[in-house]
């Protein structure tokens, strides 16, 4: 896949990876790792897309599991922080 977002402007494309993979039937599971920027939020909803000929990811695979990691160094201070994650 191209660089960029899957939560954005690699719906598409990612939506077509995945159906190969499923038609291929290859694989039971598969773990996607999105960069530290995205929000999980936005990740999760993307198995929500519709594409422009009808398919939708959820139809083809199910989300099983969302795993988010933590900047532990920074853990504490953000959280103490007034300013809500998702204003940020």
């Amino acid at each position: 896949m191209q660089n960029g977002c899957i939560c954005c402007t690699l719906r598409e494309d990612l939506l077509i990876e995945i159906s190969k993979l499923a038609e291929s039937r290859a694989f039971d599971y598969l773990i996607i790792e999105s960069t530290g920027i995205s929000e999980p939020m936005q990740v999760a909803e993307t198995f929500t897309f519709e594409d422009s000929q009808g398919k939708i990811l959820s139809n083809i695979a199910e989300l099983d599991t969302l795993v988010t990691m933590v900047d532990c160094f920074n853990f504490m201070r953000n959280l103490k922080s007034v300013e809500k994650l998702a204003d940020r």
